[in-house]
């Protein structure tokens, strides 16, 4: 049952990310005058095949030297199906696929920062309801808490298990220990991030800005919620902490390197022949 829960939770995500990112992407580009590309249409949907491979890849990063022994016992494609995914990974793939090679396959109709400031929005609301799924499977299950926000999972789910083998529940309890429900907060996250760079679209900032502001919301309010995820007798999420800080780093750069490099289009346009602030011929100065 839990399984099934994060099944339908997550596939329905991926349905309701593949047809709405085409849709975006349509419209945005016949406003811009051109006839969308096939590209354009699929390439929401080719996405989310970098997405799995890229959370299915992460936890290997603290196993690369383990590779070569897993290519000679032919192991590999089993542990790639059993491992765990780890959707910041997913999210690396994605973004350069759809901010540098979807915009060559579609022949410029739409440029990089175009494509990642549309779909950044619409990857937050998708991920949170991807995380519904792990609340309702028990999954990314929070730590040990007191206050009113705590849940109790119910018997054999995976924080049943977790408690049941710290020798924290007996056999026969109906429910888990309350615990932080980890998968709402990181939904909330998620719903930040892409009204932020809703916000940002609808104030007509520079191109790249709505989705640098989403990855820095998205990425900075992950590193604070990690500290309630339960991590005892759990396998450990290799350089989870060093990407999400990475990501901060690089969509704080980006922000101040997109702002300096083209300044605000507010800026006043100066008639020639005449200083800033000078009153036209015959019209004196308020």
């Amino acid at each position: 049952m839990f399984l099934t829960v994060y099944n339908l939770a997550w596939g329905s995500a991926a349905i309701v990310f593949a047809i709405g990112g085409a849709l975006l992407l349509d419209r945005r580009s016949r406003i811009s005058g051109h006839r969308p590309s096939i590209f354009l249409r699929v390439g929401p949907g080719l996405s989310l095949i970098l997405v799995l491979a890229g959370a299915k890849l992460q936890p290997f990063l603290g196993r690369l030297g383990e590779l070569p022994e897993m290519f000679q016992t032919g192991d590999l494609f089993e542990i790639l199906m059993h491992s765990g995914q780890r959707i910041a990974g997913g999210l690396l793939l994605a973004a350069a696929f759809l901010g540098l090679i979807l915009p060559r396959l579609c022949r410029g109709q739409l440029d990089g920062w175009s494509i990642l400031d549309l779909m950044a929005p619409w990857s937050g609301l998708c991920m949170a309801m991807g995380r519904l799924g792990c609340l309702g499977a028990g999954c990314c299950f929070g730590s040990l808490c007191d206050s009113f926000l705590c849940l109790e999972y119910p018997q054999e789910s995976p924080a049943w298990w977790n408690h049941f083998a710290r020798n924290l529940l007996p056999e026969n309890a109906p429910s888990s220990l309350p615990v932080h429900p980890l998968p709402l907060y990181l939904a909330t996250a998620g719903l930040i991030a892409s009204a932020t760079a809703v916000s940002a679209l609808r104030r007509d900032c520079l191109p790249g800005i709505p989705f640098l502001l989403f990855v820095l919301v998205f990425s900075g309010s992950r590193l604070g919620l990690e500290a309630w995820r339960e991590t005892i007798l759990l396998a450990e999420i290799p350089f989870q902490t060093w990407i999400d800080g990475s990501l901060c780093l690089m969509a704080m750069a980006g922000i101040l390197w997109r702002g300096r490099r083209h300044p605000s289009r507010a800026e006043p346009e100066i008639q020639p022949g005449r200083r800033d602030g000078a009153s036209r011929p015959g019209i004196p100065n308020a």
